[in-house]
């Protein structure tokens, strides 16, 4: 690991972010810090449109500094998936690898590629073609529209 990275441990525990779920209105590390525990990786970043949901796909636009809902429209491409939700404005850890909940479309196949969708916020299955941002681990998201994927 190299300059800028931090081991996470416990229950994703960061000093001096707290841990991956925690929120904050101040950066409490280096934008670009990465983040790492025994069930993924993460990354520290500051958010310009907020994820209102856990499991939100985030692209990054222009830099650690404005990371929005993730959509095929976005200038930027994937970053990973918000954990947790953060506010516009705020920063935090996003999931980049690891098994995690996503925010999906309905019609997701166990064992089928994701890719972002048009809907800002949310995965589908690749039809056709597409780039691939995940794995869906179960058919279909639940009642709040999370699906386990890697």
């Amino acid at each position: 690991m190299g300059i800028g990275s931090i081991i996470l441990s416990g229950p994703v525990l960061v000093t001096p972010a707290d841990n991956a779920n925690s929120r904050h209105s101040v950066a409490k590390a280096t934008l670009g810090t990465k983040g790492y525990s025994e069930d993924g990786e993460f990354v520290y970043v500051g958010v310009t449109v907020a994820t209102t949901a856990s499991g939100t796909p985030v692209s990054l636009v222009d830099g650690f500094d404005t990371v929005v809902k993730g959509d095929l429209d976005s200038a930027g491409g994937f970053l990973g998936v918000a954990d947790a939700p953060i506010a516009s404005g705020e920063f935090g850890y996003v999931r980049t690898a690891g098994h995690c909940t996503a925010q999906v479309a309905s019609g997701v196949v166990a064992g089928g590629y994701l890719e972002l969708s048009g809907t800002a916020g949310l995965l589908k299955a690749i039809t056709t073609s597409g780039v691939a941002v995940g794995i869906a681990l179960e058919a279909s998201p639940d009642a709040n529209g999370l699906t386990d994927i890697y």
